[in-house]
């Protein structure tokens, strides 16, 4: 990106973010300022009002297979897409037309963009040989930013569509994947966008409590750098790790790549971006249930917790066919196994009486021949609006469903589509109460972007993505991102 198109994350430098869901856009140059600091002594805070977003910046996490001393680098020939919503989807939110602006993508350390679109909506750029990818906006094209970054392959030794969302940078993040079969590989990524280093400490739980290493202390990020790990630095025979990501001294982008090689089949490949928040209740919005799959709930605090699982459907909800109740003790992790509910795609709902995590995962292989797998995080209920776009990747373009989920209430909700032509339409879907509804997306879709127009049910969403290949499908599975319009704007003036 160009040197005015950043946004500074360093310390020193005031900026506000949008009080959303994690993985909200960081926005800068809301805050008004009316008093002469040269005379003024004193200043007063007179209110707070929401300011359309006017520049956003979202982190990719690269080529996640590179950048480790000592580990053989591995290329993935991926691109990222990053898109603005067309302005009708804008404008009756806004109350306005958006207006022009600009779109940016490029190496987070370059300071330089590799695509950029001075009017389009979209702007679609391969993947730099090493390190972050950073997205950007500006103006009438920094509401509702939403970028992704893709890429598959099916060769002799790495298998797996791979999907990952562009985040903004955050304090706190949990992330659920990775286990602990041989071959199986994890790298986290961390991504640091700021003009400072930063320090990241990695806690990893698993199923019988906290993984006790020094090796996830006072992980350096650089500034406007990536710091990538593997987590058998932590624990090599975890079998259901959980991985909690906290800084200081700054944000970090944070992503699990997650490999398999069983022996010398390529088995899968995914990537795992953070998780909702731990709660008491937490949904998963798409699994793609044909076959082996499982959930996996961590416990984040000290006391033991009651867990109960069920699947949501166009019908409703219904409890696993066993095992969907169970006891967790603090700090540690259960799995439910999934594997005999009805092939289907379904939101896994989980409710404790202790704040929890959860991702499932779910396996696309025969035998011992090739395969692939994919993992779905919880997700925070969709806001004001959110979203996903869709890389062009080389080959056959993936079909790709979207699931949708209403908990608590019944609810509407507008999901606008950008097709391959760059053409826009929007179609209402209804979803009833802890139930689900899904639409086909064409193929070659660029984007969607979902909003809420009636009901009052917490809406969640994913993408589930499919590719046809010799052996077993390849599967990927991305939640719709945070796409914020408006940031809380405050206004300081000079008291008397």
């Amino acid at each position: 990106m160009s040197a005015a198109g950043r946004l500074a994350w360093g310390v020193g430098r005031l900026v506000l973010v949008a009080g959303v869901a994690a993985g909200a856009v960081r926005v800068a140059e809301t805050t008004s300022w009316s008093a002469d600091l040269s005379t003024a002594t004193r200043s007063t805070t007179t209110g707070t009002s929401q300011t359309t977003v006017r520049e956003a910046e979202l982190i990719c996490p690269g080529r996640e297979l590179t950048g480790i001393p000592g580990v053989r680098d591995v290329a993935t020939p991926g691109r990222v897409t990053a898109a603005a919503p067309p302005a009708a989807t804008v404008t009756p939110l806004l109350g306005r037309p958006p207006g022009a602006g600009t779109l940016h993508v490029g190496a987070l350390s370059a300071g330089a963009s590799t695509g950029s679109a001075p009017s389009p909506s979209s702007v679609s750029a391969g993947l730099p040989a090493s390190g972050a990818v950073a997205v950007g906006a500006t103006k009438g094209l920094a509401p509702g930013l939403v970028a992704t970054q893709e890429w598959s392959t099916t060769g002799t030794s790495l298998r797996g569509l791979v999907t990952a969302s562009c985040l903004a940078p955050t304090d706190d993040a949990w992330l659920v994947g990775g286990a602990g079969a041989p071959g199986r590989q994890e790298r986290l990524v961390l991504a640091n966008p700021g003009a400072n280093v930063v320090t990241a400490d990695v806690a990893l739980i698993g199923a019988s409590g906290p993984v006790r290493s020094p090796n996830g202390t006072g992980v350096v990020v650089p500034a406007h750098g990536r710091t990538t790990i593997l987590l058998d630095a932590l624990s090599s025979t975890e079998k259901s790790p959980v991985a909690h990501v906290t800084t200081r001294g700054g944000l970090v982008y944070a992503a699990l790549a997650d490999t398999w090689l069983d022996g010398s089949v390529p088995a899968g490949a995914d990537d795992v971006t953070p998780t909702a928040a731990p709660g008491r209740t937490v949904v998963i919005p798409a699994v793609a249930l044909a076959g082996q799959g499982r959930l996996r709930v961590a416990v984040t605090g000290s006391h033991e917790a009651v867990v109960q699982v069920r699947t949501l459907s166009a019908s409703g909800g219904a409890p696993l066919p066993k095992g969907g109740v169970a006891t967790v003790a603090g700090h540690s992790v259960a799995e439910f196994d999934l594997s005999g509910v009805p092939a289907g795609t379904y939101a896994v709902q989980v409710t404790s009486d202790e704040p929890v995590v959860a991702g499932a995962v779910v396996f696309r292989r025969s035998g011992s021949g090739v395969g692939d797998f994919a993992w779905s995080a919880a997700a925070e209920p969709v806001g004001v609006l959110a979203g996903t776009t869709f890389p062009a990747t080389s080959g056959r373009p993936p079909s790709r469903t979207l699931g949708l989920v209403s908990s608590g209430a019944t609810a509407t909700v507008a999901v606008t589509v950008v097709a391959k032509d760059g053409r826009a339409s929007t179609r209402a879907v209804g979803i009833g109460e802890d139930s689900t509804a899904s639409l086909a997306l064409p193929s070659g879709v660029r984007a969607i972007w979902v909003h809420r127009t009636a009901g009052t049910g917490a809406v969640r969403g994913a993408v589930v993505s499919t590719v046809p290949a010799s052996g077993s499908p390849l599967i990927s599975v991305v939640g719709l991102a945070p796409a914020p319009l408006t940031a809380a704007s405050t206004a300081v003036v000079p008291l008397p």
